[in-house]
């Protein structure tokens, strides 16, 4: 996606998101739970996908007393929407298999197909990016922390036991080295600076600097393979981190991805005539995703 690229869409409200995420956890638990039914003679089969579908249960719940007891991020602007095409790659796996298991046509190697598709995408990461938002409880985060990461555990164990456990596996190691990229996401409002780490987080590790001048620090001490930057920030503005930056890595212009809501006409006109790439807030995940994408190929 180069210069000049503008995505405008409407803003999109905190409870929404929930209702979808809440749909998503309830469309697995049915998954899991009917496929266990249909493999009950596989005795380890079934209680694996029980279990599964008491976590996707309890993630349902925990979302749905959250929203009932919460008020924080009622009316809140991400200024980044859930686009059709991003919730349909959270949704179709559980949906298309559903479908193959009402017909009676659901295989065990195309459901645990669907398991690694499903449970390793983006759908975690945005769970654990909402329940943030609306739980200030530092020991409740970390016990839903705990209990997402024995989710996954308890699924590679799973997989690993199986006698054609290589096939799994490969699948799953990949995403360690998808996870050896670094991204930089540079932004001062915080609630943005978290949804796209929770967006960015399965193609790469992310690291957020609050302004320009944090960002100079963290570029200087390491490599970044992609740095997202807002332009209005305190104390170094995205502009003038760009120029200072590039002092010291030419590369820069080719990693950069400005995200900004930024009104002043300079600004625009000095992304544009430097050729860098840039999104408008508010921005499709897909086409941040995209965009992030397009310059990881490219290196």
């Amino acid at each position: 996606m180069k210069a000049g690229t503008i995505c405008l869409i409407r803003d999109i409200e905190m409870r929404e998101i929930i209702d979808w995420l809440i749909d998503v956890e309830d469309m697995a638990a049915d998954l899991y739970r009917g496929a266990a039914m249909q493999f009950r003679g596989d005795s380890d089969l079934s209680d694996f996908l029980n279990h599964l579908a008491e976590d996707e249960q309890w993630h349902s719940h925990i979302l749905a007393t959250l929203q009932t007891v919460s008020q924080k991020g009622k009316d809140e602007n991400l200024f980044i929407s859930f686009d059709r095409v991003t919730k349909n790659q959270v949704e179709e796996p559980f949906d298309e298999k559903y479908k193959m298991l009402l017909a009676g046509a659901l295989t065990r190697e195309s459901l645990l197909d669907c398991i690694i598709e499903a449970e390793f995408s983006e759908l975690n990461h945005i769970f654990l990016y909402i329940v943030k938002r609306l739980n200030s409880d530092e020991r409740e985060l970390m016990a839903i922390g705990e209990a997402m990461k024995d989710h996954l555990v308890r699924i590679k164990d799973f997989m690993g036991s199986q006698p054609d456990s290589q096939r799994y596996m490969e699948r799953i190691d990949l995403l360690p080295d998808v996870m050896k990229k670094r991204v930089l996401v540079v932004e001062d409002y915080r609630p943005v600076a978290e949804l796209l780490v929770a967006v960015l987080e399965e193609m790469a590790a992310v690291e957020l600097a609050a302004n320009g001048r944090e960002a100079l620090e963290k570029v200087s001490e390491g490599r970044f393979d992609v740095v997202i930057s807002d332009v209005q920030m305190p104390e170094m503005d995205g502009i003038e981190f760009y120029k200072e930056a590039m002092k010291t890595d030419l590369r820069l212009q080719e990693k950069i991805l400005m995200f900004t809501g930024s009104p002043e006409e300079e600004h625009i006109n000095f992304i544009e005539e430097n050729n860098l790439r840039y999104l408008r807030k508010p921005a499709d995940i897909h086409d941040i995703r995209k965009a992030v994408k397009e310059i990881l190929d490219q290196q």
